[in-house]
């Protein structure tokens, strides 16, 4: 079992700001342990915030 649910380890990947795709965060997922095919990654809107965590945390880096 793991510690957090795939959603809360999704968004705190997304703000670590090491990711700049959805895909690669994905991947993270899966080498954690999370299943691919997780339908709560795969909505649309769920979608639409990682990705913009991701690229907001990495240009937050940049500053």
């Amino acid at each position: 079992m793991y510690e957090k649910p795939i959603l809360e380890r999704a968004f705190e990947l997304a703000r670590s700001g090491d990711y700049s795709r959805v895909k690669e965060l994905e991947k993270a997922l899966s080498k954690e342990g999370y299943a691919k095919g997780d339908p709560h990654i795969h909505s649309p809107s769920v979608r639409k915030q990682l990705r913009f965590l991701c690229l907001s945390a990495r240009n937050l880096e940049r500053v």
